[in-house]
């Protein structure tokens, strides 16, 4: 009986580390799409502003 419950909670202990890694995957890969399209939104800015003093002069 005793070998049983520890399977369960081997098995319960297996299960919780995959969902921890998962959420750990989660959330690094949206703080990378984050600072991706933070990155974009700015060169994307910079290159307008760049563009517009060129006209200017």
């Amino acid at each position: 009986m005793l070998h049983s419950a520890g399977y369960r909670t081997e098995a319960t202990a297996v299960a919780l580390a995959r969902e921890y890694r998962s959420v750990w995957r989660q959330y690094l890969l949206t703080l990378l799409a984050i600072a991706f399209m933070t990155a974009f939104a700015s060169s994307h800015a910079s290159a307008g502003s760049e563009d517009e003093n060129y006209r200017r002069r």
